[in-house]
């Protein structure tokens, strides 16, 4: 693969809450994840307010198990990166309008790991299995734009993702350390809709190109990324 010399620039691009679809005391497995091959794999969920996490709070987390590092986009949300967790040299990095931050921790060793991205207006924080590895000052304050929210590449065009991701959840508000730890839940995921989660994809269909969101009606089209039996345990 080729060799790329990272600048912020690079990566720049030219609700309500709903009641969780877990049916009542049905028991929470976690059986899929979804695989995207660092070529064009994508899922893409269009624009909708609850996404737009325009306040200095909100959060983000996922679990993800990486096969390809250097430059690549495991997700974002449009021109002004909201929502964007990007891989540099094999380390992980979260972007706002502010600037980019994080670089600490390789996330490339080919275990499954669980991230959380909290931004609370006036610092931000990335956690990686339950522990905080960075903090970026106010670098995320996202404007309200209206751009897609993609996961396994930028805009959905280049950058892409090569790993496998699962139980990716937005939230319009800061997690503290309890809620984090908690989702983490000593590296086995559970079901977060207690924290109400304004997005939270599953990927337990096991088949079609659907991503349901769990939480709500934001449901993604999966483009070429296919499902996978591994899954964090």
């Amino acid at each position: 693969m080729p060799s790329y010399t990272f600048t912020p620039s690079i990566l720049r691009g030219a609700g309500t809450r709903a009641v969780p679809e877990i049916p009542a005391g049905s028991s929470y497995s976690n059986t899929y994840s979804m695989a995207f091959d660092a070529v064009d794999d994508l899922i893409t969920v269009p624009d909708n307010p609850s996404l737009r996490v325009a306040s200095g709070n909100h959060s983000l987390t996922f679990w993800m198990k990486n096969s390809v590092g250097n430059v690549r986009v495991v997700m974002e949300k449009g021109a002004n990166d909201e929502l964007t967790a990007l891989i540099i040299n094999n380390k992980i990095y979260w972007g706002g309008q502010n600037g980019y931050y994080g670089g600490s921790v390789s996330v490339v060793d080919g275990n499954w790991l669980h991230m959380a991205f909290v931004a609370n207006g006036s610092t931000s924080e990335i956690f990686i299995n339950g522990s905080s590895v960075a903090t970026g000052g106010n670098k995320i304050v996202a404007s309200a734009n209206t751009d897609d929210f993609v996961m396994g590449g930028r805009g959905g065009s280049s950058y892409f993702y090569g790993g496998l991701l699962d139980e990716v959840a937005i939230f319009n508000y800061a997690l503290n350390s309890s809620n984090i730890t908690s989702i983490y839940n000593s590296g086995v995921p559970n079901d977060i809709s207690s924290l109400n989660p304004v997005a939270w994809y599953r990927f337990e269909e096991g088949s079609g190109t659907t991503a349901t969101d769990s939480a709500g009606s934001n449901n993604g089209t999966i483009s070429g990324a296919t499902y996978s039996t591994d899954v964090p345990s």
